[in-house]
């Protein structure tokens, strides 16, 4: 790869790990752009012409993590929703939840608290699911996994918040 190809890698891998949302021109009503579905078509074609599909699907994955709650209370937003049936991409599915993970970002809580943050989005994740279950259920499913993730780490936080407390007195 020349100097010029890796600068350019480089500047795209900086623009793309930061950017989170939906692609595709002006937002509409509820904050999702018109024209996102086509954008989607046409950045695969290409992705497809490059053989590049599953990392493309996940960086796409991990860009949308930042869609909007959609107006009818549930995240991800509707257009997400449909793309995660029609795609059925494992690739796009692992880096929507990854992306949302990576937004929660550092967090913080007292020495002896456990994973009650972790249990209250475990909880938003499987209401959610709940919700979409009939409508998407590959969405849903990949709620409930989340949701799983994060009771999988309230119960990391509690087991350290109990031997930080057995070990104080």
């Amino acid at each position: 790869m020349s100097d010029a190809d890796q600068s350019r890698a480089t500047r795209a891998y900086a623009l793309l790990s930061g950017w989170r949302g939906l692609p595709g021109g002006e937002p509409m009503e509820g904050g999702v752009p018109a024209d996102t579905s086509a954008w989607v078509t046409k950045a695969r074609d290409l992705l497809h012409a490059a053989d590049r599909v599953d990392v493309g699907d996940s960086v796409m994955g991990q860009v949308f993590s930042g869609c909007p709650i959609d107006p009818d209370g549930t995240w991800p937003c509707l257009v997400v929703r449909d793309l995660i049936e029609s795609l059925r991409s494992n690739a796009f599915e692992r880096g929507l939840a990854v992306g949302r993970a990576n937004s929660r970002g550092v967090t913080t809580r007292g020495i002896f608290d456990g994973g009650d943050q972790e249990r209250t989005l475990a909880s938003q994740y499987r209401e959610w699911a709940e919700r979409t279950s009939c409508t998407h259920p590959r969405a849903s499913a990949l709620l409930k996994g989340i949701a799983r993730a994060c009771e999988d780490d309230a119960r990391r936080h509690d087991k350290d918040a109990d031997e930080r407390l057995d070990h104080s007195g």
